[in-house]
């Protein structure tokens, strides 16, 4: 693969993650974070955002209408994105945030002890609506559909289901190596390790995870991404 610089944004501080959506992308930057209008690659351009006046932006994630930022001073802050020329603060939420990942229903939060899912139906009031705990400190979740996968350090990664509202252990997968980044999708999770390298996991049965292949690290990497069948 030959990647070619396409365009860019300046904005204030270091970006430290970006979440796409749509013709959109968010990227926590500094002590906030910024929209971006990519519908022409070519010509990103910066729509609005918010400063947090706070601490450092470290993750993100959102939906069209609702971002989430984990920040290291004040936890985990929903902003309303609506209209990103005016983005306004919805509510801030007393979370220590690992990662976080988010679909239609819930906000998945790996912290310390363990993952936590919230019903944001209603961004003023993100309630409870189930948790997993474990005995370390959890660095990454993700989730497809009932399917959630979450890397504890110095255990692996578990696999959890989601089932009329309750998450139950269905299995680990231990990849004997300290994880960068993962994703699951459409019955694969694909596992980045430090050493090595990329593994592809069959979870078609949760129950029984299968190593399918493993792909040689060939760098620095630190992220992976899943689009369009390609890693």
């Amino acid at each position: 693969l030959n990647p070619i610089w396409i365009s860019g944004i300046d904005l204030e501080g270091t970006a430290r993650d970006v979440w796409p959506d749509g013709d959109r992308a968010y990227v926590a930057a500094g002590g906030g974070f910024g929209v971006i209008d990519i519908s022409d690659p070519f010509h990103a351009k910066r729509l609005g955002g918010l400063d947090l006046k706070s601490g450092a932006a470290y993750l993100i994630r959102g939906d069209g209408s609702t971002v989430y930022v984990a920040d290291n001073v004040e936890g985990l802050i929903a902003a309303d994105v609506s209209d990103p020329a005016r983005v306004k603060r919805i509510k801030s939420y007393r979370f220590r945030v690992n990662d976080l990942w988010i679909d239609d229903s819930y906000l998945y939060i790996a912290g310390m002890g363990g993952l936590t899912l919230l019903d944001r139906s209603d961004p003023l009031r993100l309630t409870k609506a189930a948790s997993f705990n474990t005995d370390g400190k959890p660095k990454l979740v993700r989730a497809s559909g009932n399917l959630i996968a979450l890397y504890e350090a110095g255990k692996g990664v578990w696999l959890l289901g989601l089932e009329d509202g309750e998450l139950k252990k269905l299995s680990l997968f231990d990849p004997f190596d300290d994880v960068r980044d993962m994703q699951l999708k459409e019955g694969r999770l694909f596992v980045f390790t430090s050493k090595n390298g990329l593994m592809e996991v069959d979870v078609t049965d949760a129950l029984s995870p299968l190593l399918k292949t493993v792909y040689p690290n060939r760098g620095d990497q630190t992220a992976i991404a899943v689009a369009d069948g390609s890693v």
